[in-house]
């Protein structure tokens, strides 16, 4: 009650001021100059003073039919003629004074006794000049010549209202004084109830009293600059740079109001529809208001008055919703915002003109911010006392149930207790009987226990042996496959000559020399059928020798034994071996197998070296994470990976045509690889080298039917 009687001295005192702001009804010493002004819209932007004066432009000048001039928005000049019978109403000591601080420029043309123009510049975007606390633009006329008119010329990129007076200089001091004490009060009254409720924040933490505080102050903000007290107490904002902090602070007053309205309503519950428009509106104030000092001050102002027009009234319509939705702390949300509007209409009836110009109207304005700001605050008490009273009603309501329960509770303990006692007797007659039965259970279990250790053993066992019975015949049938193709491609070639020179072949005059080449060409067309078939029953017959046994052999002799063999086959002298053979190292294999598939790479290595260099082979083994890697590496000729890397390993497929092979090296190499239970890997290019990597378990799992030969062995 204390805040609010504080508040209320604060209005009071506001109204008194108000009252020496107005002069009193026998009082001619503020004169409406209205009746006295003609103007003339220079739209080529080129008219001087000298032809304004001249006479020359007297008729284009338009006779004002209004009581407050206002030209609404003009990309160029107004001259403005104020007719000199003004001076028959004795004013003493005569001050001309335009009441409107938001126009940026205005120059101001008088005669002087002496006959010479004088000019005075003024404007919010030029440094202001005086020193009496007045942020109106004035010019006294105490030395001008009284039978010439005044002439003004006013150029601004907002609104262009002229509200004109002529009135003495003491009255216009006391004026300005009036209305700093009227404004030192309204942002007193403001700031008061900021502070208050920024203390109540200290103590009950909720976010609305923040929104409530940051609303306010960029109100209190916004009026300083509209009442043009901002560019008179600092000068730094008539610059270019800060042209739109209008627009600018009325965005950002917009989304402050928004944002609480936003919270302190909780219109994603109470009011749903109008949740998203207000998001929307917030999300728009916010982006323009940010980029307004950038953009052009027009657009700015037209942003700001569509957010200006449409904002409290989404607010208002919010608050009306909210109330309707038994959301009880929205009435003096709603009583707030509904004095807001009336305010604002006062201000649209002053523009209209349909209010006269002058201090009520804007001290009813002033006086309507700051009864909203008050019911705002009371809105944040009354959610308060209303939270509190829910809590009080709630806490009620559940110390009620809990003695209901706590009654419930002992009655249903009563009948429980009977039940328990029962219930325990049959269980105790019932346990004899179910620890017998558990014995022979678990007599029973173990029993099965083993019987399924058993089962499960051996169906892992047929599983395995399945399994790698199936993957024999896939790559069976794919051998098959090959063998099939390789019977209708390469057979094809030898039987077509042997049919050929059989048709050749004179049977009836065996003497002739014809015969002789057909029996020539009979020994070759076999001998390449019967070097086909061989190749084909050796890779054929590799997976259906019984006779090869794993065996376990220490590859680092195994090895230096294989190459002492292969480069004493080659004879080449300028082949140099290198082994990197690690100690000790022991694998489980095929010896016939692993020695076949060392000796097709290493040969590979000689047979295909590069002539223009030294050849290096380097043969090498080491052991990763239970693996055991065998590479062998030379630096040959190479193979073009990207052009038969999908044939590497593929039959009678060769790379090098120019040096002698048949192709089926690499393809022996991988198929007993695979056999072994390894995996092989190519490394090649082109004119640099070759690295084959051998990668097998050091104890592999050995099939069935090398354990059964093991047995029979």
């Amino acid at each position: 009650m204390r805040y609010l009687s504080v508040i209320f001295y604060l209005l009071l005192s506001l109204f008194a001021a108000s009252s020496c702001a107005s002069p009193s009804s026998n009082e001619v010493e503020r004169l409406n100059l209205a009746p006295f002004i003609s103007y003339y819209p220079d739209s080529s932007v080129v008219v001087s003073l000298d032809e304004v004066t001249s006479g020359r432009l007297d008729s284009t000048f338009i006779t004002l039919d209004k009581t407050s001039p206002a030209f609404g928005f003009a990309d160029y000049p107004v001259w403005i003629r104020i007719d000199p019978a003004f001076y028959k109403k004795q004013v003493d000591d005569p001050v001309i004074q335009l009441e409107y601080a938001l126009i940026q420029h205005v120059w101001f043309y008088t005669l002087s006794a002496e006959g010479e123009w004088q000019e005075s510049h003024q404007g919010y975007e030029v440094v202001h000049g005086n020193s009496d606390r007045n942020q109106y633009y004035s010019i006294g006329l105490a030395k001008v010549h009284q039978t010439t008119p005044v002439y003004l010329k006013i150029r601004s990129s907002g609104s262009l209202r002229v509200p004109l007076f002529v009135s003495s200089a003491s009255r216009i001091n006391t004026n300005a004084n009036n209305r700093s004490l009227v404004f030192g009060l309204y942002f007193g009254a403001l700031l008061m109830m900021v502070l208050y409720n920024l203390f109540l924040y200290s103590a009950l933490r909720d976010t609305n009293y923040i929104y409530y505080c940051l609303f306010i102050t960029s109100n209190i903000i916004a009026q300083w600059v509209y009442s043009g007290y901002m560019h008179f107490e600092w000068p730094i904002f008539t610059s270019r740079l800060w042209q739109n902090h209008l627009s600018t602070s009325i965005l950002i007053t917009t989304l402050f109001a928004t944002l609480f309205t936003i919270h302190f309503l909780n219109t994603s519950r109470f009011a749903k529809k109008m949740h998203k428009p207000l998001v929307i509106l917030a999300w728009v104030c916010g982006v323009v208001g940010l980029l307004s000092p950038f953009l052009g001050y027009r657009l700015a102002l037209l942003s700001m008055m569509f957010t200006v027009a449409i904002g409290p009234l989404l607010i208002w319509v919010a608050s009306i919703i909210t109330l309707r939705n038994k959301n009880k702390s929205a009435r003096y949300y709603l009583g707030g915002w509904t004095v807001y509007l009336l305010c604002s209409t006062v201000v649209s009836l002053q523009a209209a003109q349909l209010l006269p110009e002058g201090t009520l109207a804007d001290n009813f304005v002033r006086l309507g911010a700051v009864i909203e700001a008050l019911l705002l605050s009371l809105a944040l008490a009354d959610r308060i006392q209303i939270l509190r009273r829910e809590k009080e009603e709630a806490r009620a309501r559940l110390i009620k149930n809990v003695r209901e329960n706590e009654q419930n509770a002992q009655k249903q303990n009563q009948l429980l207790e009977q039940m328990v006692d029962e219930r325990t007797r049959e269980l105790q007659d019932k346990q004899e009987e179910v620890l017998t039965q558990a014995k022979v259970i678990e007599e029973q279990n173990v029993r099965l226990y083993k019987h399924s250790e058993e089962l499960e053993s051996l169906v892992k066992k047929r599983t395995r042996a399945l399994a790698e019975s199936n993957l024999e015949l896939v790559k069976q049938n794919v051998r098959l496959e090959q063998y099939a193709y390789i019977t209708s491609h390469n057979l094809r070639g030898p039987l077509a000559n042997l049919m050929g020179v059989l048709n050749v072949f004179d049977r009836d005059d065996l003497s002739n020399p014809v015969n002789r080449d057909c029996i020539r060409h009979l020994d070759k067309a076999t001998d390449n059928l019967e070097a086909v078939i061989k190749d084909l029953n050796k890779i054929l017959n590799l997976k259906n020798d019984l006779s090869q046994v794993y065996e376990t052999i220490e590859l680092e002799p195994f090895i230096s034994n294989l190459v002492d063999r292969t480069t004493t086959a080659f004879h080449q002298k300028e082949v140099n071996v290198y082994l990197e053979l690690e100690e000790g190292l022991m694998m489980t294999t095929i010896p016939t197998y692993l020695y076949s598939i060392l000796y097709n790479l290493i040969s590979n290595s000689i047979k295909y070296r590069a002539l223009d260099r030294p050849t290096k082979i380097t043969i090498g083994t080491h052991s990763i994470n239970g693996k055991l890697e065998i590479f062998v590496e030379d630096n040959g000729l190479g193979i073009d990976m990207d052009r038969f890397g999908d044939k590497l390993f593929g039959l009678y497929q060769r790379f090098h045509l120019h040096r002698e092979g048949k192709g089926i090296g690499l393809h022996l190499v991988k198929t007993q690889t695979e056999i072994l239970r390894g995996s092989i890997t190519v490394d090649s290019k082109q004119g640099k080298g070759t690295r084959f990597s051998l990668v097998f378990d050091k104890s592999p799992e050995l099939p069935c039917v090398d354990k059964e030969k093991r047995e029979r062995q």
